[in-house]
């Protein structure tokens, strides 16, 4: 893909995403990698993305249900 680092476009090719899930603990980790400096900043528009996953597989607390038990 190709993100916009203020007027400088930047080109991603050949990224891996990795991500999983430890539903037990209600934790989730997601990688990108390589990540070239110049398109740091640009890809703290991927973080929703991060958070998402985070609510899907979060802890169900009392009276209170995880992204999971509500979309199945």
């Amino acid at each position: 893909g190709l993100v916009s680092v203020g007027d400088t476009k930047v080109q991603l090719n050949n990224l891996d995403i990795h991500g999983f899930a430890v539903v037990g603990e209600g934790r989730v980790y997601v990688s990108i990698s390589p990540v070239l400096a110049q398109a740091g900043w640009a890809l703290m528009a991927v973080s929703p993305l991060v958070s998402t996953f985070g609510w899907l597989f979060a802890l169900e607390l009392q009276n209170h249900l995880n992204g999971f038990s509500i979309t199945g």
